[in-house]
């Protein structure tokens, strides 16, 4: 199991933020006096970022899913393996709740619960980042229309 979570974590770290983050850097040029002149380099760039976050919000979603599944199997296998075993080592007889107790504190199902945690926030981040790009290509579409007018055009 510990193989699977450490593959998930490695698909994590996989993921370039650096790229995103080049790509969120050009998201200021639109506020900060857009030219209609650079708008098909500025819809260029943001279809290639809104592309590569919606590849790496996959893989993050695919990371979260096969996290929680890694979760659940280590908590089954926390309740029904090593509770009893926990248990019997304290000479405690085990009940259903001091076992539900157990999962909590076993290092595998916290190891797999931070693997988890780690996906979900990858994820979401990721499904941010879509969202930004496509208002941002919206954006872009919108201010290149006619009647629109940079602070510098028509200027002599």
């Amino acid at each position: 199991m510990s193989v699977d979570l450490a593959t998930i974590e490695s698909t994590l770290e996989a993921i370039d933020l650096k790229k995103i983050a080049e790509f969120t850097r050009k998201l200021s040029d639109i506020g900060q006096g857009f030219n209609k002149m650079m708008a098909p380099v500025y819809l260029r760039e943001f279809i290639i970022a809104y592309d590569v976050s919606s590849v790496m919000h996959a893989k993050a979603v695919q990371a979260e899913l096969n996290a929680k599944s890694a979760l659940d199997t280590a908590e089954a296998i926390a309740y029904l393996d090593r509770a009893p075993d926990f248990f019997k080592q304290r000479n405690e007889k085990p009940t259903v709740e001091s076992r539900k107790a157990y999962v909590a504190l076993d290092p595998d199902v916290q190891y797999a619960k931070d693997v988890h945690a780690k996906a979900q926030a990858m994820a979401l981040l990721m499904k941010n980042k879509v969202q930004e790009f496509r208002f941002a290509i919206d954006a872009v579409k919108k201010l290149s229309e006619d009647g629109y007018m940079s602070p510098w055009e028509g200027i002599k």
